[in-house]
Order: C-alpha cells, then structure tokens, then sequence
C-alpha cells in the first residue's frame, strides 16, 4: 500500500508541477512579449523624438540666418544713412562758407545786387564795375560788353 500511495503522490506531484510549470511558463511569455512590445513603442517614441529635435534645429537655424540679414539690412541701412546726412553736412557747410563771403563782400562794400551771371548773383561797384563773388569768396569781375 505504501508503493501505491507513494505512486499516486508521485503522479499527482508530476502534474501538479506540470500545471505549475505551464503557468510560469504563459506568465514569462507574457513578459517576455510585453517588455518586446514595449522597446518597440520605446523606439518610435525616440525615433520621433529625434525628428522633432531636427526639425527644431532646422528652424533654429532658419530663424538665426533671418536675424542675421535682418542684421545686415539694418546695418546697411544706417551706414547708407549717416553716409547721406554726412553729405547734407557738407553741403550746408558748403552753403553757409558761399553765403558769408558774399555777406562780407556786401558789408565792406556796400555794392547794389544787379543781377546774375553763371547762377551767381552780380554786384556794381560804386564806379560801375560788376563782379560777382566766386567758390573762394574772391570778386571776379565781369568784362563789359
């Protein structure tokens, strides 16, 4: 009686460990297809991930080359600028030098505007000279004709 009691305890352990064995073995499968399914949704994840990282760098760059002509334009703009009011300077200068000499010339002189000549205004002088006053603030007189 004990071979067969020690027979039944033998066969009902097999199966039981066989029972036992079969569930370890679903439950390890199971993992082992979750954690597969979960690198494969790990790796689209950082594949578009690193897409969007491209495509940040690619506007970065775009909206830096933007700046720099932005930059530029402005630059050029301004140089363009100071270049044209340097050059009103000067003409003002100009201007001003042309207009006090003749201004001097008529203080000392006292000679009566009585026209013009080559755009310049002509002056007579007390005994019936005419001059006008050229770019170096010197008289030039005028032959009569």
């Amino acid at each position: 009686m004990d071979a067969i009691n020690y027979f039944t305890n033998l066969v009902f352990t097999k199966q039981l460990n066989l029972k036992i064995m079969k569930k370890l073995l679903v439950i390890c499968l199971a993992l082992f297809i979750s954690g597969f399914l979960n690198a494969q949704e790990v790796k689209k994840v950082k594949s578009k991930a690193k897409q969007e990282s491209v495509e940040i760098k690619k506007d970065a760059s775009k909206a830096s080359r933007e700046i720099k002509s932005e930059a530029t334009k402005t630059a050029a703009e301004a140089t363009k600028d100071a270049k044209e009011s340097k050059v009103a300077v000067k003409n003002e200068v100009k201007t001003s030098k042309k207009t006090t000499a003749e201004k001097k010339a008529n203080l000392k002189n006292k000679d009566k505007v009585t026209g013009t000549y080559n755009g310049k205004k002509v002056y007579t002088g007390p005994k019936g000279g005419r001059y006008y006053i050229n770019s170096n603030g010197n008289k030039t007189y005028i032959d009569k004709k």
